[in-house]
């Protein structure tokens, strides 16, 4: 199983990619008749002017942790749900270990269900690279502990299979299906064994595993 590659050099380019998107979606914006321009003005004075470069913000803020600046790019439009190259700016915040930027994307309804990249959640990146308080503040948002990628593996398997102990205790205070296959058939008590983990083994089958 794969390692997370660092999240922070993956936003190379992020800045070319959002622009020219940003760009596309001014062009098919509609004109709107000049009939409607007053009172449309009138009627959305209040809220939040179309800012092509606010998901290019959005991001950038969500890398380098700025969490004022993070604020400021949602208030101008940044949408918390947008993906480039198959991450949105949760799964960036939960690879870099950043509380409080992960803190504001919960808050304005970052999803915990989207899949980037081999089918993992922002859930399966935190625990992958041992950030549990990122992961406990994802649990108590609702996120799924059961989660699988592509493969259908699951945190407890990866843990497992990787020798985490502390992961795999997290997780299994977590509940999870610690019976639960992949689509090779194994469990995590499958993996243990075979890496003959033993503080893992006997926490998997104090826990239920078969």
């Amino acid at each position: 199983m794969k390692k997370v590659i660092p999240l922070l050099i993956i936003f190379l380019g992020f800045s070319v990619a959002i622009a020219q998107e940003s760009k596309e979606t001014a062009k098919e914006e509609p004109k709107k008749e000049e009939s409607k321009k007053d009172s449309s003005t009138e009627s959305t004075s209040d809220q939040p002017k179309f800012n092509p470069h606010a998901n290019e913000e959005l991001f950038r803020h969500v890398v380098s942790g700025d969490v004022g600046g993070l604020k400021r790019a949602i208030q101008s439009g940044g949408d918390v749900n947008s993906r480039i190259r198959d991450l949105t700016p949760l799964m960036i915040a939960c690879g870099n270990g950043n509380k409080d930027v992960v803190s504001v994307l919960l808050e304005n309804n970052a999803d915990l269900k989207v899949r980037g990249e081999n089918g993992k959640t922002s859930l399966s990146i935190s625990l992958r690279k041992n950030l549990l308080p990122i992961a406990k503040m994802l649990l108590e948002k609702g996120a799924d502990i059961n989660t699988k990628d592509d493969k259908g593996v699951t945190p407890l398997m990866w843990a497992s299979y990787e020798g985490r102990v502390q992961t795999v205790q997290f997780i299994l205070e977590n509940k999870p299906n610690v019976n639960d296959t992949n689509i090779k058939g194994k469990t995590a008590l499958n993996y243990a064994k075979e890496k003959n983990y033993k503080d893992i083994i006997k926490a998997l089958v104090e826990a239920g595993a078969e």
